[in-house]
């Protein structure tokens, strides 16, 4: 017989007596035995042993025992206050089940997401003197994101009965004869049903009441649920197979609780994670992410509110990231949040991956090989923001080279167009427009403040297609067509009658290829571009070479100016709009032009500076036609591909403009087309079709990559229209969802590059705000261009989320006006002028 000489002995062993089966023991559902843990709890209050109280002698024919020098009884009745609790929690169990598990689920959800803002804890810093009064706990409890703990206990509050049921119903049933069996089917049932199901609610109840969108929620559990899923399968099987096998059913919540402690914390920061991620790819979520993010801090990772707010730092110690090392690589906590914050430099754009980048809907599932390919081609094409002031350096120092000196990669053309206009230019002109598809030729009037708007102009017009066999021609082939048309042109329209040869009617002509002047009336081509190789021509004054074709009609019309239609488009607009800062061309080829001061053109001829600041003063500007279509030449910093070398070994003029080759619309149809057939020659498209007509250069154009892109109807019918009538194929679901994916990558890359000549003038000059006035078929056509430039521009300026908007930004791209024809009149209205004020002053 065995004595219980300690009160709380015996005291708890009359409880272990009547309550170790008032909750309804479950037999091993796997073995059929009762469970370790219920062995436990009956050898606390074993069934031999016999309470006798007040002894004080021993049973005959026994000896007293000798004092004891250990405490009698078994040595497992020390666990008693440790015991006392669980079997507590059991009696309220059995009794209240539902506010049991309520509870439970509370503190585990309260406890989870504390410790996940824990680990994610406020930067230290100096501490006030006020902060110093307030004490610890009241500071620690500042920092903390109560209305995030108030959003987890919901979830949990939520949750907690269904949780309940499940578990219980589980515990029910799939128990079959062999245990293995019956605990494969158990997990393999709890990871398949409920974890997706659960972990969905988790994060989609997150965003909700965080006021996201439903598609904000569809969104999160996109791109949280996959990888939680995974990363439970390393927790979650063997915790569900202890449980059943080990734990009574009454035990079993808390000892999941105690477990989902921790699994909360890594779902919080999964869930920190995504948020962050959405705040860098989607800025119009930027009032979410702030929300999912306060008490979330890490360096150099800095999240801006869209009103322009203070910036909030995310960082986690060093000491406490490498106590969780080892966990953070088991369950895939992304760096950002796990990596030394003096070590992590977080870049907004590159941790961004192609899936969230993209801005397309998802319309058909691609095969492994063909994601694989994109991934890669992503890797290619995509250019980080940090790339992007990398190109933005280099390329001022370039745009400084082409100042100070002649023969530069970026020629910086002096134009002789010395102001903007005051918008009360007037008079009737004639315009010539030798694009690189088109001639174009205009009668403009020009009514200055007498109009307004749209009213200030008045434009006839008539256009002409140039013949493919005249960009490989002749000089005199060319000038022919172009005074031939432009006499058709006079004779049609009456001018003939109007004009004579005593009083011409003033020409400008619009030559908007790389050439040097010496005056406004004067041009000489340096190099041809945009695909054209007419011999004769470069090294030549074309205003010369078109004069004499002129006279040799015996046309009554004066070449007054010689201008590039990135300077007519700058004029044109700030005829309208004062705001103008810069001209530039998103089009077949991409250029700028701005107004540069005369006194950072150090390549100007000293007599000419004299002459400029005797009509225009000391401060006086004059337009810089940039030509950076051939900036890096050298390649020191584009982020070349395969096609885009393939591109440039095949072009008139190899190792020549070679900015324009990656980002103008001349070849962006190309760089996706040598894509295309790449894939193709490697049997991964277009199988069993004749690519024929794929082959051939430059069949695809910017207008093919647009509408493909935008194809968004149930079937593709436009993208298969286009494909059978230009290429003659007629690709699947997954050919058209992929080729989806490449045009945007490729259309990403030349806008975002586009954004890099405006950015290194805007920086050079100082300016702050403005308009940029673009042209160009890019620019006017492709319907994102504009949104993903303004975006570019902003990570380059450093903007507010806000402000890299489309239309948001200080700096703002608008539609320019006709450059090439009508800002060529007001240029031919400002010489005209010029020279009258000239003549006054001699």
């Amino acid at each position: 017989m065995i004595r219980t000489p300690c009160a709380w002995a015996r005291t708890s062993s009359r409880r272990a007596t009547q309550n170790v089966h008032a909750y309804p023991r479950e037999p091993n559902r796997v073995t059929g035995n009762t469970t370790t843990f219920n062995l436990v709890a009956q050898r606390a209050s074993p069934a031999h042993v016999v309470r006798r109280y007040n002894v004080t002698k021993a049973p005959t024919g026994h000896k007293a025992p000798a004092t004891a020098t250990t405490i009698p009884g078994p040595s497992w009745l020390w666990l008693e206050p440790v015991i006392e609790p669980f079997r507590a929690y059991g009696r309220v169990q059995q009794r209240k089940p539902y506010l049991t598990q309520l509870v439970s689920s509370l503190v585990i959800y309260f406890v989870g997401d504390l410790v996940a803002q824990s680990i994610a804890a406020p930067e230290e810093k100096d501490v006030t003197e006020e902060e110093e009064e307030r004490g610890w706990v009241q500071q620690w409890s500042e920092d903390r994101d109560w209305a995030r703990t108030g959003r987890a206990l919901i979830i949990g509050g939520i949750s907690s009965i269904p949780s309940y049921k499940w578990f219980l119903w589980l515990s029910l049933n799939f128990n079959y004869s062999s245990k293995i069996l019956s605990l494969t089917t158990k997990v393999v049932v709890n990871q398949i049903l409920f974890t997706p199901i659960f972990n969905s609610y988790f994060f989609g109840m997150q965003t909700l009441l965080a006021g996201a969108s439903f598609d904000d929620c569809v969104e999160r559990i996109k791109h949280t649920v996959p990888t939680s899923c995974i990363n439970s399968c390393k927790i979650w099987p063997a915790v569900t197979a202890f449980s059943f096998t080990y734990i009574p059913i009454q035990y079993r919540s808390i000892f999941g609780g105690v477990i989902a402690i921790g699994w909360q914390t890594y779902l919080n920061l999964l869930n920190q994670r995504v948020a962050a991620q959405e705040h860098l790819e989607h800025p119009a979520r930027q009032e979410l992410v702030n929300e999912t993010t306060t008490a979330t801090k890490h360096k150099n990772m800095d999240v801006r509110k869209e009103n322009g707010g203070p910036k909030q730092n995310i960082l986690l110690d060093d000491e406490l990231l490498n106590i969780h090392r080892h966990t953070s690589a088991f369950l895939e906590i992304p760096d950002f949040i796990m990596a030394s914050a003096a070590q992590q430099h977080v870049d907004k754009e590159s941790y961004s991956s192609r899936q969230h980048r993209s801005e397309l809907k998802k319309m058909a599932d691609l095969p492994s090989e063909l994601e694989k390919e994109l991934d890669d081609l992503d890797t290619q094409f995509w250019i980080p923001g940090e790339k992007l002031k990398e190109i933005v350096k280099r390329f001022r120092e370039e745009l400084d080279e082409g100042l100070a000196k002649h023969e530069q990669n970026i020629a910086m053309h002096q134009t002789w167009v010395h102001r903007l206009p005051s918008g009360n230019e007037k008079g009737t002109f004639l315009t010539l427009d030798l694009g690189g598809t088109n001639l174009r030729v205009c009668e403009i009037t020009l009514r200055g403040h007498e109009k307004e708007g749209a009213e200030k102009t008045e434009l006839n017009q008539e256009q002409y297609k140039l013949p493919e066999e005249l960009k490989k021609g002749d000089a005199d082939g060319l000038f022919d067509f172009i005074a031939q048309e432009l006499e058709d042109f006079v004779r049609s329209k009456g001018l003939d009658k109007k004009y004579s040869k005593d009083k011409p009617m003033p020409l400008g002509f619009t030559f908007s290829y790389p050439a040097t002047q010496a005056r406004i009336d004067h041009a000489v081509l340096k190099t041809w571009t945009k695909g054209f190789d007419i011999s004769g021509v470069e090294g030549q004054d074309v205003a010369r070479q078109l004069r004499e074709k002129i006279e040799k009609r015996s046309l009554p019309i004066e070449i007054i100016c010689v201008i590039n239609d990135t300077v007519g488009a700058m004029i044109a607009s700030a005829y309208n709009d004062s705001k103008t800062i810069i001209g530039a061309i998103f089009g077949t080829g991409c250029n700028a032009a701005y107004m540069a001061s005369l006194s950072d053109i150090r390549k100007i001829k000293p007599s000419d500076r004299d002459t400029i600041e005797s009509q225009y003063g000391k401060n006086s500007k004059m337009a810089i036609n940039c030509e950076y279509g051939a900036f890096d030449n050298a390649h020191r910093v584009l982020p070349w591909t395969k096609y885009d070398q393939q591109i440039d070994a095949d072009s008139p003029r190899p190792g020549e403009q070679a900015f324009e080759k990656l980002s103008a619309g001349l070849y962006m149809g190309e760089i996706y087309r040598l894509i295309m057939l790449d894939l193709a020659e490697r049997g991964l498209v277009f199988k069993n079709q004749d690519v024929n007509k794929l082959r051939a250069s430059y069949s695809i154009d910017t207008g093919f990559l647009s509408q493909v892109e935008d194809d968004e109807s149930p079937t593709f019918s436009k993208s298969r229209h286009l494909f059978k009538n230009t290429l003659n194929l007629e690709p699947s679901d997954i050919e058209i969802e992929l080729s989806r994916h490449i045009t945007e990558l490729v259309a990403v890359r030349g806008a975002r590059l586009c954004a890099c000549g405006v950015a290194a003038i805007c920086t050079k000059e100082s300016i702050a705000e403005g308009h940029v006035a673009a042209d160009g078929s890019v620019a006017n056509k492709h319907p994102k261009f504009k949104k993903r430039w303004a975006r570019a521009l902003g990570e380059i300026l450093d903007w507010s989320e806000a402000e890299k908007k489309e239309g948001e930004g200080p700096i703002k791209i608008t539609s320019a006006e006709d450059g090439s024809g009508i800002g060529c009149a007001i240029i031919a209205a400002m010489e005209l002028e010029r020279r009258g004020r000239a003549q006054n002053i001699v």
